[in-house]
């Protein structure tokens, strides 16, 4: 039997003969085989099709056609200890979250696409939030792939390595999406969220906690509060928490501690939120010619708002563009 031959806790393990025979048997019973599902994700797949394929797994489908091989489980295979009762959906977005980030750590390029492909699902952030928020509790000590549990999730702070170290990924990928040169709306996007509130409850409570030995957690933490003091609504909820910032904590003295602290007491400058959505446009406008090409463009000497390729391309769309030119002049 193959079964027999296979160590599932050895993670060098070579599973091909088994997936080979799924690939039977599903295929005999209607299903897809595991490469056309979602959650195969293999390792060197171009980018923006990676990308594509982590984002999807974000979504609330319940559905069985639907697998977590490739690069996935190299997230997951290290952590089985501890995450072997995890739903299929938890397993799905831990190994996105750590995929995403990895994948918007490579280049600025990379980046980008991880955020186009997240603006397509908004939904993404709300289940992020609530994920951080409201996560399964940590199994500790050993446990096997095929254990059977009730699967649990708790609002309630939880401790120890384990714990940590699953925190810890949600949190980087949110240090990346806040970060200052990412996308002005993936921060709104986040900042308003019907989650939002749990998830800064969570992140007030991290930030305060003395016995988090993964320092990086805590710090991971405050950047992504401080990221989002400037909104109303994230900073009402950091408000209704400042409970946790009492005096003599450990987190005191970090750059990031002191910025919310300092919110907290109302010394912050606010983002304009609807400005930004108006500045964000015109961004996204610089970069494109209204025939559709990008790269080298000179703006209108009028307005300086809208961006041509050529001369050409400037004259023929003055028709449209004059009512806009003469909005948009500073008189």
């Amino acid at each position: 039997m193959i079964l027999d031959s296979l160590d599932l806790t050895d993670p060098n393990t070579d599973f091909t003969a088994l997936l080979r025979l799924s690939d039977r048997l599903e295929g005999s019973q209607g299903k897809k085989p595991p490469d056309q599902r979602k959650g195969f994700i293999p390792p060197e797949l171009p980018t923006a099709e990676k990308v594509r394929r982590y984002v999807e797994l974000l979504d609330m489908e319940d559905d069985e056609d639907r697998v977590l091989m490739g690069e996935p489980p190299l997230f997951t295979q290290p952590r089985y200890g501890y995450l072997s009762n995890f739903e299929c959906h938890d397993l799905e977005w831990f190994s996105t979250f750590c995929g995403l980030t990895l994948i918007s750590k490579q280049s600025p390029q990379s980046h980008k696409i991880v955020e186009k492909e997240l603006l397509k699902t908004p939904k993404a952030f709300t289940n992020l939030a609530q994920w951080l928020y409201r996560m399964p509790k940590i199994e500790h000590g050993k446990s096997t792939i095929m254990k059977k549990m009730t699967v649990q999730t708790t609002t309630q702070p939880q401790f120890g390595e384990a714990y940590e170290d699953i925190v810890k990924r949600p949190l980087e990928f949110l240090e990346v999406l806040l970060a200052p040169d990412s996308d002005q709306k993936i921060a709104t996007l986040i900042a308003n969220c019907e989650t939002m509130p749990g998830m800064i409850k969570r992140l007030c409570e991290i930030s305060s906690r003395d016995d988090i030995q993964d320092i990086e957690v805590r710090e991971l933490a405050l950047k992504v509060l401080s990221a989002l003091r400037r909104y109303r609504k994230p900073l009402a909820e950091i408000k209704k928490n400042k409970g946790y910032f009492k005096p003599g904590t450990k987190a005191e003295g970090y750059k990031d501690y002191n910025d919310v602290k300092n919110a907290i007491e109302g010394n912050v400058e606010m983002l304009d939120e609807e400005k930004s959505k108006v500045e964000s446009h015109h961004k996204e406008k610089e970069n494109k010619c209204v025939c559709g090409k990008t790269g080298p463009l000179k703006s209108c000497g009028r307005c300086r708002v809208q961006h041509y390729c050529s001369a050409e391309c400037q004259k023929s769309d003055w028709p449209k563009h004059k009512t806009n030119c003469k909005a948009s002049t500073v008189k």
